[in-house]
């Protein structure tokens, strides 16, 4: 018996009761939309002002004093935006862990489920303290190898432990664009030129759709995971 198929047609656990009402399709479609029209906003500063006018909104938190109010009311904007969604999937992942230890449902599905929660934990705190950019530049090579490190551990967790290839395609299939994004932030990051026009905005971009696929990927195996019944021909998403 598949063990994520088994648990989607079992009971939640008092802490998710509330989670299936807001398991909609129209707020996934407006902050699609919305991060579309932001995504676009940034490539077009980079592409007609330069690199110069667009890393702040692509750098670490900062106070960023010494530029105009309007500048530093955004300052970081993408680093906080990542923060926020990687944190939001640990949580998602700790919910369900707690139902999985709970319910029992067994060791494999918890050391999954908890690997993702240090796991994304760990990008969270990398996005805002460059952990990684500090120890590449220790051990000397290019970051963008230690970033690649970190995808190839998340595929052995994914496939080895998470059995991903058995989870619906409604669940999975969220991993297919992250995972797209993800190659195209390292290709961009390890072989393109630095200064060369909206690289930095496609590099960065690319990152944080991967991780809003991410999200989605998350949020659909909670949904599987920790929700009621359904009947089988309710058109629930």
């Amino acid at each position: 018996m598949n063990p994520f198929l088994e648990r989607s047609r079992s009971y939640a656990c008092p802490e998710v009761r509330q989670i299936k009402v807001l398991q909609m399709k129209w707020p996934r479609i407006i902050l699609f939309f919305l991060l579309t029209v932001y995504s676009a906003v940034l490539m077009w500063i980079d592409v007609q002002w330069g690199q110069d006018q667009v890393r702040g909104f692509f750098s670490d938190i900062t106070s960023g004093a010494e530029h105009p109010l309007p500048y530093r009311a955004f300052f970081g904007i993408n680093t906080t935006l990542s923060v926020v969604m990687l944190s939001g999937i640990a949580l998602l992942f700790a919910v369900c862990a707690q139902c999985s230890r709970q319910r029992d449902l067994g060791r494999r599905i918890r050391i999954f489920e908890y690997s993702q929660i240090l796991f994304f934990l760990y990008l969270a705190a990398d996005e805002r303290l460059l952990i990684h950019e500090k120890l590449a530049s220790m051990v000397g090579f290019e970051d963008a190898f230690f970033i690649l490190g970190l995808g190839l551990v998340e595929l052995v967790l994914l496939f080895a432990v998470g059995n991903v290839a058995r989870q619906p395609w409604k669940v999975s299939g969220w991993l297919l664009p992250a995972g797209g994004f993800f190659g195209l932030m390292v290709f961009v990051d390890a072989c393109l030129p630095e200064q060369m026009v909206g690289r930095l905005s496609v590099e960065d971009l690319s990152k944080t759709w991967a991780i809003f696929f991410l999200l989605n990927y998350a949020w659909q195996y909670a949904m599987k995971n920790t929700s009621f019944p359904t009947p089988k021909n309710s058109d629930a998403d």
